[in-house]
Formats: structure tokens, C-alpha cells, sequence
């Protein structure tokens, strides 16, 4: 059986619904279309949704590694300044029984520099089976369709080797693997946008969400790790029509050109041996 082959059974042993959005606690962007008070870019003016989130108790955790109560109101997450710029974390977990839940969704924010690293927030230990960004995007970057991201998978501080994973965007796509020997996933972000012509559309992002899923000693582990991201400006940026700029350009400078050549006096000119 092949390796390909044995991650797909584990997919289906291991992680039974943890995709169903509905099912499964998980952070999601509202509608994206403005920054909020306080926050950047990626804190859209309606802000983030917790789904599944009945009984689950809410943090945010600070680049200072400081744990503040986090208010959710009819599911969306109250969002305020922290006083600090960078990533912070929003962090949902529930515990019932012998299952254990967690949602994570690392945020940025406006604010004085805290003097630390987001390294030192995505690496610190905030609940038992985590997926760990490798790296966040770093400021004024994001996400991009078609390219590559990097995420680790740990248990209790070590990492998962050949563990199962699960991808969902909000535009429909589901996509299932696993880890690799060190506990790393490579995913190439999917490109499911449907084209659009209107710049404004172009801005607008999608989520996406990795799920997986531990069992240990009767105890069962879920986690999701959530994240937006956009189209590749690729799509909409095209090195003809860098030429055809650059073209345009140089003809209207030739143009202008000549016009103040044609408008300069006419040089004293006499014919030889006038008076």
C-alpha cells in the first residue's frame, strides 16, 4: 500500500467531519472590505466569526505572551486595540469530556511595537494538538493563491510525522494529506477564485482552514488553524501590458519631444559674405 494511499485511510479513520464547517470550532473571516479600529488590513470591517462556537471559552493572546479574555457576540468576535502592533492570537477551545477542541486564527494589529517576534507567539505552547505556521506572512504581506505556505503539525510540543490533514476554503475547495517525516505539511495554496474583472473584487479575500485530529488514551484532540487569503495579482498584472505602457510612453515622449524642438527659435543664420 502505498504511503498516498495509507494517509487517505488515515483521513477517513482519524478525521471523520472535522472538515463540516459546521461541526467543527473554527474562526472565519466575516466579510472582508475595510480595516477596523486599530487593526490592519487583515481585520475586515466585519470582523471574524466563531463557528461552532457554543460553549467554547474565547482568549486573545498578545505578542507579549499575555492572555486577555476575548467577548464573542452573536458569534463574531468583539475586537478591540491592544495597545500593541503585529500578530496577535484569537483562541478558542472546548472542552467536554474526554473530547477536546481548539480554534486558532493569528491576527494582525495596530498598535506601539511590542519588542517581540511573532516567532516567539507562534512557537509558544497555547494548547495540547496545534498547527503551526512556518512562517506567519510577515507585515504587509499576505497569502496568496498558488503559492506555497509552510505548517507544522505538533502534539503535546512534538511534532506529528505522516499525520493526516485537512484543508477547506470558503470558495469550496477540500483537499486531504499528510504531514511529512519532520511533521511539516507544504500546501500550495488553492487557486478557486472565480475571475473578476472589477479591481475591488480582486482585493477580496477568501479563508481557508487545516483541520486534523488526535486521538490519545480515550481522549480525542481537534484543532483548526484559519487564515484569509487572496488572489495572485499575477492574474490581473500582465507583462504584455507592461509593454504595451512602457510603448505608449516612449511614443508620447518622442511626441513631446518634437513638439519643444519645432517651438525653439530658429537659429541667426547669415549666408557667407553678406554685408
Amino acid at each position: 500500500m502505498t504511503r498516498a494511499t495509507i494517509s487517505v485511510v488515515w483521513l477517513f479513520v482519524l478525521l471523520p467531519g472535522v472538515c463540516d464547517a459546521e461541526a467543527a470550532l473554527q474562526w472565519r473571516q466575516a466579510q472582508s472590505g475595510g480595516a477596523g479600529h486599530g487593526m490592519s488590513h487583515r481585520a475586515g470591517a466585519n470582523g471574524i466569526l466563531l463557528l461552532g462556537g457554543d460553549g467554547a471559552s474565547t482568549e486573545i493572546v498578545l505578542p507579549t505572551l499575555e492572555h486577555r479574555h476575548l467577548a464573542v457576540s452573536d458569534g463574531h468576535a468583539v475586537l478591540r486595540p491592544t495597545g500593541f502592533d503585529n500578530y496577535h492570537l484569537l483562541l478558542a477551545t472546548r472542552d467536554s469530556g474526554k473530547r477536546h477542541e481548539a480554534a486558532l486564527r493569528y491576527q494582525s494589529f495596530s498598535g506601539r511595537p511590542s519588542g517581540h517576534s511573532p516567532t516567539e507567539l507562534v512557537n509558544s505552547s497555547k494548547v495540547s494538538l496545534e498547527i503551526l505556521p512556518l512562517p506567519l506572512p510577515r507585515e504587509h504581506s499576505r497569502y496568496l493563491a498558488g503559492t506555497a505556505a509552510v505548517f507544522l503539525v505538533r502534539f503535546h510540543g512534538r511534532a506529528l510525522a505522516r499525520h493526516p490533514i485537512a484543508l477547506e476554503t470558503s470558495n469550496g475547495t477540500r483537499l486531504f494529506s499528510a504531514t511529512d517525516d519532520s511533521g511539516r505539511f507544504f500546501l500550495p495554496l488553492p487557486d478557486d477564485f472565480t475571475s473578476a474583472a472589477a479591481a475591488h473584487l480582486q482585493r477580496v479575500p477568501a479563508d481557508f482552514a487545516l483541520a486534523t485530529r488526535m486521538e490519545e488514551e480515550g481522549h480525542a484532540f481537534y484543532t483548526t488553524l484559519s487564515a484569509e487569503y487572496f488572489r495572485n495579482p499575477q492574474h490581473w498584472q500582465s507583462s504584455r501590458y507592461g509593454r504595451w505602457i512602457a510603448l505608449a510612453g516612449f511614443m508620447v515622449g518622442f511626441g513631446l519631444l518634437r513638439w519643444v524642438s519645432r517651438r525653439k527659435p530658429a537659429p541667426d543664420v547669415r549666408r557667407k559674405g553678406a554685408a
